[in-house]
C-alpha cells in the first residue's frame, strides 16, 4: 500500500498541471452529480420518515375533490371500526400574524389539526408533550424557528402568543422543523378546538355542505383501503353520495407526486416526478462527461509511464502487480475527487440553495449508507474506466517499455476520437437544454398581468367592510394612490381586500 501511494504521488507531481485539471474537473462534476442525486433521492423519499406513514391515507379524489366536510370525522370514528384515527386539517385564507409582548408582529403560516395529528405524523419534540399538545382549545404548537423569533432563546412552553392582534393562544409544545422532504409545511399548528373559537364559521362542523378540511386517516394493521373507502362513502347523505363516489384512500407516502391545489395558504405541497427524472438524467450526462474527460487525460499519459513500467518489469514485477498498481492509482484519484466533491457540496450548498431553490437534508451526506454507496460506486467506476489503459501498460514488453517503442494503434486513436466527440455532443445538449429552460422561465415570469411591486393589499375588518366608499374616497385623495379596487378573493389568497 505504501509503495502504491508513493507511486501515485510521484506520477501526480510529474505532471502537476494536467493531473490537477483532471482531479478538479472530476471533483466538480461529482459535486454536481451529488447535489442532483441527493436532491432527487430526497424528493423520491418524501414523507417516508413518518413512523406510521405506511398506514396513513388522504381521503380525496386527487386534484378534483380535496376538501371534506368537518362532520365526516365524527361519522367515521363512530361507524368505521377499521379506522384507528381520523385527523382533519385546514389552513387559513390569509397569513396569520403573531405577536408577543412588545416585539414586532411576525407573519407566518398556521394549520389547524385534530389532537391525533402526532399519532399519524412523526415530529421531534423540543418542548412539551406532543400527545396532549392539541387536546385543549386556545393552544398552539410552534416550530423551533418560529418560537425563537417570538421568544428569543427563552423557553416558549406555557407562554402566550397573540393571534391577529385579537385572541391569545398558549404554547403547548415546540417541535423541530419539518423535514426538507416533507409534503407538509407549517410553522404553527393549532387545535381544531381552537379553530372553532378563533374562526367561527357557521355550520362548518355540523353541516355536510361545508367542506373546508382535508381528512387524513390512520388505518388499523391489515385493513384494505379500497373496502374502507366504500364504507366511508356510504356515510355521506344519500343525495350527496354520487358526488363523492370516486373518493379513494390515497397513500400519504405517494401523494407528493399527485397533482392538486388546496388554495389559501397551502400547507400541503406536491412535486413533479418528471422534473426529478430530468435532473437524474442531467446528473448521468454530467457524470459521463467527467468520465470521458478522465479517460482522455489518462489515455494521453499512459505512454509516458511505459519507461517506469519497464524498470519495474526488469527488477521482477509481474503483470499482475503492475495492473494492480495502475488500477489502485486510478481508484485513489477517484476517491480524492469524491472527498473534494463532498467538501465542495458542504461548503457551497447554502449559496447553491439560495440561488437555485434546491433544498435537501445535508445530513444525508454523512449517513453511512450514502458513504458506502459513494465509495463503492467510485471503486466500480475507477475499475471500469481504467482497466483498458492499465491492461495496455501491464501487458507490454519490458524491452519495448525501456526503448519507448510502444506505439498506440489506430483503434485507440479512433476510440479517443469517439470519446471526445461524445463529450462535445453531451455538452451541447446540456447547454441547449439550459437555454431552453431559461427561456421558459423568462416567458412564464416576464408578464404576470399586473405590477406586484406597486400593489398593496389590505384586509378589511367587518367594521370597515361596510364603509368601502368612504375608504375609497379617502384613499383617492392621496397623490400616491393611482387606482383602488375591492375583491372578495384575491389571487394570492387574501380575502375581503
Amino acid at each position: 500500500m505504501q509503495n502504491i501511494l508513493k507511486s501515485t504521488y510521484r506520477n501526480f507531481v510529474r505532471k502537476p498541471a494536467t493531473n490537477l485539471i483532471n482531479l478538479l474537473g472530476l471533483a466538480v462534476s461529482l459535486a454536481l452529480v451529488i447535489i442532483l442525486s441527493v436532491y432527487s433521492y430526497s424528493e423520491l423519499t418524501t414523507d417516508n420518515y413518518h413512523k406510521n406513514g405506511d398506514r396513513v391515507y388522504l381521503l380525496a379524489e386527487m386534484g378534483i375533490k380535496m376538501h371534506m366536510p368537518g362532520i365526516l370525522k365524527d361519522q367515521i370514528d363512530l361507524n368505521v371500526p377499521e379506522v384507528e384515527s381520523t385527523v382533519r386539517m385546514a389552513s387559513v385564507w390569509e397569513t396569520p400574524v403573531f405577536q408577543t409582548g412588545d416585539r414586532e408582529p411576525i407573519s407566518s403560516d398556521m394549520v389547524f389539526a385534530d389532537e391525533d395529528f402526532f399519532k399519524l405524523f412523526t415530529y421531534q419534540p423540543v418542548e412539551g408533550n406532543l400527545e396532549t399538545s392539541l387536546k385543549e382549545p386556545m393552544t398552539i404548537v410552534l416550530t423551533q424557528t418560529l418560537a425563537k423569533k417570538l421568544f428569543g432563546n427563552k423557553p416558549a412552553l406555557g407562554r402566550t402568543v397573540k393571534l391577529n392582534n385579537d385572541k391569545e393562544l398558549t404554547v403547548s409544545a415546540v417541535i423541530n422543523e419539518p423535514e426538507a422532504n416533507s409534503s407538509l409545511s407549517f410553522s404553527a399548528l393549532a387545535s381544531i378546538a381552537t379553530r372553532k373559537i378563533v374562526l367561527p364559521n357557521g355550520g362548518e362542523f355540523t353541516d355536510w355542505g361545508w367542506c373546508n378540511f382535508q381528512t387524513f386517516i390512520l388505518l388499523k394493521e391489515g385493513t384494505k383501503p379500497d373496502e374502507t373507502a366504500k364504507k366511508i362513502i356510504a356515510l355521506f347523505p344519500k343525495n350527496e353520495q354520487e358526488n363523492y363516489s370516486k373518493l379513494k384512500l390515497n397513500p400519504f407516502e405517494k401523494i407528493y407526486f399527485s397533482k392538486f391545489a388546496l388554495g389559501g395558504t397551502n400547507y400541503l405541497h406536491c412535486g413533479d416526478k418528471r422534473q426529478v427524472m430530468i435532473l437524474l438524467m442531467v446528473a448521468a450526462l454530467v457524470l459521463m462527461i467527467a468520465l470521458v474527460n478522465f479517460i482522455n487525460i489518462s489515455s494521453s499519459q499512459w505512454l509516458e509511464k511505459i519507461r517506469q513500467t519497464g524498470v519495474l518489469k526488469v527488477i521482477g514485477a509481474g503483470n499482475a502487480n503492475i495492473l494492480k498498481n495502475a488500477l489502485a492509482e486510478a481508484f485513489f484519484m477517484f476517491l480524492l475527487s469524491l472527498f473534494l466533491a463532498i467538501l465542495i457540496v458542504r461548503t457551497l450548498f447554502p449559496f447553491i440553495s439560495s440561488f437555485t431553490g434546491i433544498h435537501f437534508n445535508t445530513q444525508l451526506l454523512y449517513k453511512p449508507s450514502f458513504l458506502m454507496v459513494s465509495i463503492s460506486g467510485t471503486f466500480i467506476l475507477s475499475m471500469v474506466f481504467s482497466i483498458i489503459p492499465a491492461l495496455r501498460i501491464s501487458s507490454s514488453k519490458a524491452v519495448d517499455n525501456l526503448k519507448k517503442t510502444v506505439v498506440p494503434n489506430s483503434a485507440n486513436s479512433i476510440f479517443r476520437g469517439v470519446l471526445v466527440t461524445t463529450q462535445f455532443v453531451i455538452a451541447i445538449v446540456l447547454i441547449a437544454f439550459t437555454v431552453l429552460v431559461q427561456k421558459q422561465v423568462n416567458f412564464g415570469s416576464s408578464n404576470l398581468g399586473f405590477n406586484q411591486e406597486n400593489m398593496i393589499t389590505i384586509k378589511l375588518t367587518p367594521q370597515l367592510n361596510g364603509k368601502k366608499e368612504v375608504i375609497k374616497k379617502l384613499l383617492q385623495d392621496k397623490p400616491m394612490v393611482e387606482k383602488i379596487s375591492f375583491t372578495p378573493n384575491y389571487a394570492i389568497g387574501i380575502s375581503n381586500a
